[in-house]
């Protein structure tokens, strides 16, 4: 399998925002995933702040809405911001 090699220079204002399927997916008590809107809204209310208090404030967000220590799936998240 071949895979192409891409490069992309961020500007100051641009961020780019992986995550696995455990974030999304993550459910609460009453089974209601968290989301991608809510995903948006916690990184979008976080876009001044550097890369790591972004992804702290969503790991953050999704202890709280599924109970923190609740057992779930994978959480991977990686995040670049143009400087």
């Amino acid at each position: 399998m071949r895979y192409a090699l891409l490069s992309h220079g961020f500007l100051a204002a641009e961020a780019l925002l992986l995550f696995s399927d455990g974030v999304i997916e993550a459910s609460d008590r009453s089974d209601d995933p968290f989301g991608d809107d809510r995903l948006v809204q916690v990184v979008s209310s976080n876009a001044d702040r550097p890369t790591d208090v972004m992804v702290r404030a969503v790991v953050e967000e999704l202890d709280r809405f599924t109970g923190a220590g609740s057992a779930r799936d994978d959480v991977t998240i990686i995040m670049a911001k143009g400087l």
